[in-house]
């Protein structure tokens, strides 16, 4: 019976997958609110439509840009999980002393420099103020961060062959629908 659901879901994603590329708009998949939120199945699309013979250069630039964003907001998730593990605290106490060290050798004529320094290390010691998870919950945000690290690394592939592909001459017997074949974010 799970594997019947199972198949059903993957049926609906892989609709939900061509109607996106039909469209040329992956955003179903970028509502964090929405049950179809999948930022790796948003890079898939995007990088379907980059691959597509007839795409004019305004497109690849707007393909690509929405691919950084997407990238972004997964290395901007996985910073906010690293800062709930032990360890993630002590790269923030670094961080935060490394920023203490290079305000106190700011020339203090350079004001905006400093108010923007200062105002990141208030931030930083606000959110160190913040108690730490149980264990319990690290473990599972550790398991988290692995699964987004991974996330992270085919999307930034794709990303990488985005860019090759428009740089270079394109290769026309490849199908597009292979990259939603080979990249399973699910």
């Amino acid at each position: 019976l799970k594997a019947k659901e199972e198949d059903e879901k993957k049926a609906v994603t892989d609709d939900l997958v061509n109607k996106a590329v039909e469209e040329k708009n992956p955003d179903i998949f970028l509502d964090p609110k929405s049950e179809n939120f999948n930022p790796g199945k948003a890079i898939n699309v995007l990088a379907v439509l980059n691959s597509q013979e007839d795409i004019t250069p305004e497109d690849r630039t707007k393909y690509q840009e929405k691919t950084k964003t997407v990238i972004s907001s997964l290395q901007q998730e996985m910073e906010t999980l690293n800062g709930l593990t032990a360890e993630g605290r002590q790269e923030q106490v670094a961080n935060l002393e490394a920023m203490k060290t290079k305000l106190a050798a700011m020339d203090p004529a350079n004001t905006r420099g400093r108010s923007m320094l200062e105002g990141l290390i208030g931030a930083q010691e606000n959110a160190l103020k913040e108690a730490l998870p149980t264990p319990e919950k690290q473990a599972e945000i550790k398991t988290q961060l692995q699964e987004k690290q991974a996330k992270l690394a085919e999307a930034q592939t794709l990303y990488d062959s985005m860019l090759i592909e428009n740089t270079s001459e394109k290769v026309k017997d490849v199908d597009p629908k292979v990259l939603l074949q080979e990249a399973d974010y699910d």
